[in-house]
């Protein structure tokens, strides 16, 4: 019997778990493993009237409402999950008031609050109190790499227990090429989020490298504010990239696992320091596909070196990244072994169930405090 069978977990988590955003599937996937042990969890989270997110009044009174929804029932519930967010604050105030023991996820830095609210910086030391005081009392915390436990313990005083990002190693697995989606023959892949620091201006450039393979496509699958360049670069008609747009979290497996090898470079000098575990680093590598990272970047860099599972490069050097793109689609030898590497480490040490069992055992010491 599991340590938190029958145990009521209320999770808060104030980033919507849209279908194409990381967060989607690591809430998920940890809110099913810990059912899968005999917990009773419930997800509270923003509730909007459409897929587009609305401004910047109309987030805030959805977060809002939905920790209203929480307060009023938080009595029912044995422990308090939240996933990092300094307006999380109110549910963990009251958490404190009626003695709810409280688990906070810490994913990131709180300077990484201005990166998706830049107008919050007026108000930066108001935003940074309240991240702070919500770690500084909540029961346990987890965090996503060693460079962000280190971070907590600078700024905070407090400890975290350190659990990576994981792989549903059921979705993701080898596969044959999927039907109904048009794929070039040889492909590079690029998934999630096309976000800033997603590396996205460099690989396109390492498109057009001389370095890069002829007749090699770059497919990209996801969404995000760097889409305009991509939908350009696939707009030239030379078939060099192809962008799929944003694709359900079950359909990208395939697409992944009979790619050359899967591009994890990211590009943003925070991530240096509180290190980074990406999502779709683990995905690839339980695809059975080589991944190309990039230096210095703590959670990542160290997992491909140490694992064997892909070529690091330097950070915003497309003709770097073009080398070892043309590496791995010339030795097809070099890509078998660290496919076959990368999904055995996952298999034995990166699937979900396996991180929600971590993240069970925090929530009883929590528990138990």
């Amino acid at each position: 019997m599991s340590a938190v069978d029958g145990m009521r977990i209320a999770y808060l988590c104030l980033q919507s778990t849209k279908q194409d955003q990381a967060s989607q599937a690591h809430v998920h996937e940890i809110i099913n493993g810990l059912r899968s042990q005999g917990a009773h969890v419930d997800l509270f989270e923003p509730e909007y009237a459409t897929d587009t997110l609305p401004g910047a009044v109309g987030r805030l009174m959805a977060f809002l409402r939905s920790q209203m929804r929480l307060i009023k029932v938080m009595r029912r519930y044995d422990v308090l999950y939240i996933r990092g967010h300094a307006l999380a604050w109110p549910t963990a105030f009251w958490a404190r008031r009626v003695s709810m023991p409280v688990v906070q996820e810490c994913n990131g830095m709180v300077d990484d609050f201005f990166i998706a609210w830049p107008a919050a910086r007026r108000i930066q030391r108001s935003i940074t109190w309240l991240t702070y005081d919500q770690f500084r009392k909540a029961d346990e915390i987890i965090v996503g790499s060693s460079g962000l436990a280190a971070w907590l313990k600078r700024e905070t005083g407090r400890d975290g227990h350190i659990i990576p990002n994981g792989a549903n190693c059921e979705i993701f697995q080898p596969m044959e090429r999927p039907e109904g989606v048009v794929l070039p023959d040889e492909y590079v892949v690029f998934f999630g989020s096309l976000a800033p620091w997603q590396g996205i201006d460099t690989t396109l450039a390492a498109v057009r490298d001389p370095q890069w393979p002829e007749g090699l496509a770059l497919v990209v699958a996801g969404d995000g504010v760097k889409r305009g360049a991509v939908e350009a670069a696939a707009a030239a008609g030379d078939g060099r990239v192809v962008y799929l747009g944003s694709l359900p979290y079950d359909q990208v497996a395939a697409i992944v696992s009979n790619a050359v090898c899967s591009l994890v470079n990211k590009e943003q000098e925070e991530f240096a320091a509180a290190g980074i575990s990406p999502l779709k680093l683990y995905e690839s590598m339980a695809c059975g596909v080589p991944v190309i990272a990039t230096e210095g970047m703590p959670g990542l860099t160290e997992v491909v070196r140490e694992q064997e599972v892909g070529i690091i490069v330097p950070q915003r050097d497309s003709g770097a990244l073009a080398s070892a793109v043309a590496r791995l689609a010339a030795d097809a030898g070099l890509r078998a072994e660290m496919g076959q590497r990368g999904r055995a480490f996952a298999e034995a040490e990166c699937s979900w169930f396996a991180r929600s069992e971590d993240v069970a055992a925090v929530i009883v010491a929590a528990a138990a405090r």
